[in-house]
């Protein structure tokens, strides 16, 4: 509920095209659903999996 004040979401909320292709959003009642896994290239936020890696083999 407080979420739905932030700026973030409330800039998607008037422009719902930013989604990623794996997601699916209804913005009438304020829900979403991954409808497909990710490819590595559809993620675009910077992520260095060695460093995942590192940190769960320990």
């Amino acid at each position: 509920e407080k979420s739905r004040g932030t700026e973030k979401f409330k800039t998607f909320v008037e422009n719902p095209k930013t989604l990623p292709k794996w997601l699916e959003a209804n913005v009438e009642n304020y829900s979403g659903k991954v409808v497909a896994e990710p490819a590595r290239e559809d993620i675009d936020v910077p992520v260095n999996e060695t460093l995942i890696v590192e940190l769960y083999s320990k």
